[in-house]
């Protein structure tokens, strides 16, 4: 009997509810419209807030490395989205060259052969070395270049006529002089040279010591105020992409190329 009770307070009171709870204004046009702009915002938010959630993720890993590492790893992250942006748009890649000149040997004609420059932004030729300056010059300074891409060695250590990284690099200094005479104003860049593999280790006793060349270079890039570009690590990741003497390159290495030494120039 008491449970039969209690049910039936508990229907009286549901009733009582009912009959008395106040109805529901109609909502106005003004507030759909004020509720419907505060739903898109907070949509809105997040969409903004997947986006920049990849980067708080990065942030919160850079927290676990050391500074060292956590500069490194910035400094990967804005190239790998410079390197991005370059790529959505190629022709932007060449031309970001057009105040800057690439002197060098073969590896440099590529430039111009599969049209990426023009000959007067990429002076080269087969068989060149650093020595051939002197005959490069005019050319160089007709363009008034902001910036001097140097690319050579593979020529210079084939010759065996500098068999001492350090006695070449004197060379290399007394022709850059030759540039910095006539463009005083110019930055130059000194590429790394860019190793023999395969088969084209054995063109030259010198090829396997290309490492050893470039490190005297980047020494001399430090004492003269240089910018020295480490090609190393393009080249071990692109290896796939060297012509089949071992020491060309495919079209394809060239674009690579190209933006490493952008990073470069943005100090990237």
């Amino acid at each position: 009997m008491i449970g039969a009770g209690v049910a039936i307070v508990i229907v009286i009171l549901v009733l009582i509810l009912l009959l008395f709870r106040k109805k529901p204004e109609k909502t106005s046009d003004a507030a759909v419209e004020t509720q419907t702009e505060t739903v898109e915002k907070t949509i809105q938010w997040g969409k903004v807030s997947a986006g920049v959630q990849e980067g708080l993720d990065y942030l919160d890993l850079l927290e676990a490395k050391d500074p060292g590492e956590a500069v490194k790893a910035i400094s990967d992250l804005e190239k790998r989205r410079f390197r991005d942006k370059l790529m959505e748009n190629p022709n932007s890649v060449w031309s970001a060259f057009d105040d800057s000149v690439i002197v060098g040997d073969s590896r440099v004609v590529g430039f111009w052969f599969w049209e990426f420059l023009p000959e007067s932004r990429a002076v080269s030729e087969g068989g060149a070395m650093v020595a051939d300056m002197p005959n490069f010059i005019d050319r160089i300074a007709s363009m008034d270049p902001a910036n001097v891409f140097l690319a050579f060695g593979l020529n210079d250590y084939g010759c065996g006529e500098w068999p001492d990284p350090e006695e070449y690099t004197k060379v290399f200094v007394d022709n850059v002089q030759i540039i910095k005479d006539r463009l005083p104003e110019a930055k130059i860049f000194v590429n790394s040279t860019f190793p023999a593999v395969g088969i084209g280790l054995s063109a030259s006793p010198q090829y396997p010591y290309i490492g050893n060349y470039n490190t005297a270079l980047k020494a001399m890039c430090e004492r003269e105020g240089y910018v020295f570009i480490d090609n190393d690590q393009i080249a071990a990741e692109n290896e796939s992409l060297y012509d089949d003497d071992g020491l060309h390159f495919q079209k394809e290495l060239y674009s690579i190329w190209a933006i490493h030494m952008l990073e470069e120039e943005m100090g990237l």
